[in-house]
């Protein structure tokens, strides 16, 4: 009959080896957070331009449609005294149909608020207006789908990336979204 014995050689992995991993895992986290983190704010930043090109479009095609002027009105506030860096953005649309410049909620087009701290209005530095040409924040699209007046809503994120949502010319208001490259503003 044949005895057989534990083997004194225990399978699985020694500490060395579990911290070596550890710290390999901690290295790619410290150096892939901040990249992960960059592609967040740029995409928040696309994300709220194209919703504001599409108010927009959206405006100059219910003036169109309907023969009256249509609105696109951006405001921004610091809602919160005790952290300015809190930045409420509201974008409304809406349809003219009584000319007096002021929103009606039952001609809505469009609406949109975004609060935080990665999005707020803005240029770059020395071009630093927010909302350029648009006379009290208001892009007025007239009834044959021109722009009573050529400018620019610009928005800015946390790492100051700018991007700037720009109708022109005026004859045709067309609707495009720039990027600010360093030196000048570029469509995408």
């Amino acid at each position: 009959m044949k005895i057989t014995t534990p083997s004194s050689r225990v399978s699985g992995f020694s500490l060395v080896e579990l911290l070596a991993v550890v710290a390999i895992i901690g290295l790619v986290a410290a150096f892939g957070f901040p990249a992960i983190q960059e592609i967040t704010y740029q995409r928040t930043l696309d994300s709220v331009a194209h919703q504001f090109s599409t108010a927009c479009l959206s405006a100059r095609s219910s003036a169109v449609k309907t023969g009256s002027p249509a609105i696109v009105e951006v405001t921004e506030t610091h809602p919160n005294p005790l952290d300015p860096k809190v930045s409420l953005i509201t974008l409304v649309a809406w349809v003219d149909r009584d000319g007096n410049d002021a929103y009606d909620d039952e001609a809505k087009i469009a609406q949109f608020s975004s609060s935080s701290k990665v999005i707020s209005m803005g240029g770059p530095v020395g071009d630093a207006l927010a909302i350029q040409g648009f006379t009290g924040g208001k892009a007025k699209f007239l009834n044959d789908g021109s722009i009573d007046a050529v400018g620019a809503f610009r928005l800015k994120n946390i790492r100051d990336k700018y991007v700037q949502i720009r109708v022109s010319p005026a004859a045709t208001g067309i609707t495009k979204i720039q990027s600010w490259n360093g030196s000048a503003w570029v469509s995408r």
